[in-house]
């Protein structure tokens, strides 16, 4: 009896490996973004979200950090940045980006710190 308890375990440590990693398998993919800031621009941009009239993959943001996409994440779905300043491009990951919602999950923009 102590050997089929042992299999029994084991068949359950498997299954909840493998549906770990179906789960993170069928994830949404972070949304990529292009980001072109000025030369010396140094601190935080927001992003619109869901503008329906900017573009999506790349945009440009005023000398304030302000620009629009029309990029609408899900709330199951991370945002990466890719910052262009000076030709040289310099990658945000998701954890350091806030992607900010109504109280329903629209997201309504994207912020993020953009250093030397």
């Amino acid at each position: 009896m102590g050997r089929l308890s042992y299999v029994g375990s084991l068949l359950v440590l498997e299954l909840g490996a493998l549906s770990s990693l179906l789960s993170c398998g069928l994830a949404n993919p972070p949304q990529r973004l292009t980001l072109r800031v000025d030369p010396g621009f140094r601190g935080r941009v927001h992003i619109s979200t869901c503008v329906q009239s900017a573009p999506a993959a790349e945009i440009t943001a005023d000398s304030q950090g302000a620009a629009a996409t029309s990029i609408c994440p899900t709330s199951d779905q991370a945002v990466e940045l890719v910052v262009v300043r000076a030709g040289q491009s310099h990658k945000i990951t998701a954890q350091e980006i806030s992607v900010l919602r109504t109280g329903d999950g629209i997201p309504t923009s994207i912020q993020a710190d953009v250093r030397p």
